[in-house]
């Protein structure tokens, strides 16, 4: 595998939805936080169809964590439905991040040859 295959495999696509703007900073502030990031993201929001709530887009690099694990302070008003995509291993990473600042609930998964989608709901820890 090529050097920027490889790299390929530790970047996570995360999607929020269910969650209003200022829940999505919380938790794109905190993945960045956990991984190298400055806080600013390319966070952005789609409008959902027939009147359905945005989703909350940005991507990661696991390769990037920071020693450590997450604070557990930052707070969500509501519960935020999270969808994350990527290698396994990368998804795996990206979710013990979660779990070190948010109470972290599975909800479903779903696996390729090489890629996985997780589904999650993050709540307040």
């Amino acid at each position: 595998m090529s050097t920027d295959a490889a790299r390929e495999d530790t970047w996570v696509s995360v999607q929020l939805s269910e969650c209003g703007a200022e829940d999505a900073r919380t938790v794109f502030t905190a993945l960045a936080t956990a991984f190298g990031g400055t806080g600013e993201t390319d966070c952005h929001g789609v409008s959902g169809a027939r009147g359905r709530d945005p989703v909350w887009t940005s991507h990661f690099d696991t390769a990037e964590a920071e020693a450590g694990g997450g604070a557990g302070g930052p707070r969500l008003k509501h519960a935020v439905a999270v969808e994350l995509q990527g290698s396994p291993a990368s998804v795996e990473i990206l979710k013990r991040a979660l779990s070190g600042t948010f109470r972290v609930s599975d909800e479903r998964m779903a696996s390729g040859d090489q890629e996985e989608q997780t589904w999650l709901r993050l709540t307040s820890a």
